[in-house]
Order: structure tokens, then sequence, then C-alpha cells
């Protein structure tokens, strides 16, 4: 997406949060009696020619307008949480060190107020961490976490986010997958080290989930010469999983010592990772159509 698409979806968004200002090319703080009402981004200098130009300076400076000392924005989600979706909408084009360096800029402008600064943590996990959010990322959000656990906070409040990071960082693409065993249905046991094939996707499931059974179907007709699907289960309900039924390609086990030891970040259930011949990680947590449109 290119910084026209960018930019028209941005002002379409904001419209219901104020429009720019069109009189000044500066920034310009919302008065006491408007900042609660509006957003203003920063207008790009006409300086800045390139499209990357104009995305990195855009990313850099999205906040420079917001009053982050104000907390009443805490309870203004049409205005705080609009303009965060918005930002993390922004940096789709940028590159890895513009990315880290607007979002460490955020964080330290909300950190001139704790309670702000409290708010921001909130928004970027719902964004960044959520399973079920579409701006998901890792790689940013654990930016945000060595923000947190750097930071000049509570050590308590660090608990959490130290958890979430040393999970965060398990199984990224390019890592070797943790290995474990498993225990199949005739109650022998295996390693996944040990399975032999081009492409492994573990299939992190439940059987009583509804999602679980879309996927299976959609997992079911993937077609991909040397590939094996793995089911795994790692919940309590030994007999749920014995009286399942899946394809008879798959492998079907069964692994307690995967949350035991916590393995993988199953902040979700399904989950789904492919790996490659030697174990490698591929796709971390991915969406069924990302692993799809993998093979496509």
């Amino acid at each position: 997406m290119n910084i026209y698409n960018i930019l028209g979806v941005l002002l379409l968004l904001l419209t219901s949060c104020g429009q720019p200002n069109q009189k000044n090319n500066g920034a310009k703080t919302a008065s006491s009696t408007e900042e609660a009402k509006l957003f203003t981004m920063s207008q790009i200098p006409a300086i800045y020619n390139s499209e990357e130009e104009q995305i990195n300076y855009l990313a850099l400076h999205y906040w420079s307008n917001f009053n982050f000392r104000d907390t009443t924005f805490i309870s203004k989600a049409d205005v705080t949480e609009k303009a965060f979706a918005n930002f993390i909408h922004t940096l789709t084009c940028a590159t890895k060190p513009i990315i880290d360096e607007a979002l460490n800029k955020m964080m330290d402008s909300a950190l001139t107020e704790k309670l702000m600064y409290s708010h921001f943590i909130t928004l970027s996990e719902k964004y960044l961490h959520d399973p079920n959010s579409p701006f998901r990322n890792d790689a940013q959000y654990i930016t945000i976490l060595n923000h947190i656990i750097t930071s000049d906070i509570d050590e308590t409040l660090k608990i959490r986010p130290r958890y979430q990071l040393e999970m965060t960082l398990k199984n990224c693409p390019g890592d070797i997958a943790s290995d474990f065993i498993y225990i199949l249905p005739n109650s022998s046991s295996a390693k996944m080290s040990d399975i032999e094939a081009d492409y492994i996707i573990l299939f992190f499931n439940n059987p009583d989930c509804e999602e679980c059974k879309r996927i299976k179907e959609l997992l079911s007709q993937i077609s991909v010469p040397k590939i094996r699907i793995v089911a795994m289960y790692v919940d309590d309900d030994i007999e749920l999983w014995r009286n399942t039924k899946y394809p008879q390609e798959w492998i079907n086990g069964y692994s307690k010592e995967i949350d035991n030891l916590k393995l993988y970040d199953l902040c979700a259930i399904p989950s789904l990772y492919l790996l490659d011949k030697d174990k490698r990680v591929i796709l971390k947590d991915a969406p069924i159509d990302n692993i799809i449109e993998y093979f496509d």
C-alpha cells in the first residue's frame, strides 16, 4: 500500500475525530476545549518527496499533536483507540528500524503520564498481541514489551510483560521449532523431531472448538507432496481426544509437556505453525489463509 492509499484511509477513519488543520503546516497542540474531541495528524513537509520519506516521517511524527498528559483521552476510545489503530496501520509499509523507532517514540511520550502509559500498554496488547486482532504482530509487540521492561516503572508491573516477552520470543520464524514428545492413540510415543517430511503443519487444536473444526476441514483439502499435518491436543480430556477422528494420513497426537513446559506460545486455540524439513519455523501461529496461500 503506497503513501497515498495510507493517507486516504487514515483521513477517512479520523473524520469523526476531527479534520487536520489546513492553515498551519507546523505541529499544533489542540486547545484545552477541543483536545478531547480532536486528533490531528502531523502534516508531511513538502521537502519529503519520495514515498519512503513520507511514510517514515508520518510514522515518526504521528503523535506530535497528541497531549499524552491529558488523561481524559483514556476514556475517549473514539479518539485515542482509533488513533492508535490508525498508527499501527501507518507502520504497514515502514521499515523495521523506523517501526521500532516510532513505537519507542510513542511509548516514550506516553511515559510522561503513568496512567496514559498504562493505557498504551493495554492498547498495544489488544492490537498487537490479541490472537483475534487483524493487526497482530509479534515483532512490534516485542518492541513494546522491551520498552516496558526497561522503563522506569514499578517492577511489579513488569512481571506480566517479562513472561509475555519470554513466550513471544519462542519459535519465531527462522528458529528451529521446540521439540516435544507426543502420545499416539495406540499409546505409543514419538518425537516431533523424528517426523520426516518436506513440510510439517503443527495444528494445535481442541476437538470441541468450532474454529478448530473449520480449520480441520480446510487443512484436509491441502494437497502438497511430502507434507505431514500433525494435529496436537494439549488439554486434559484424554477421552475426548481419543474419540475424535482425524484424517488417516495425519499424525494425531497428545502432548501435555507442551503446556507444562510452555514450549509454544499457545495464547489461543487453534494455532498453526508451518515448519520446513529441518523443523525450522516458516510461519508462526499463522491464520489458515496464510498457510494455504504459502502453497499456492
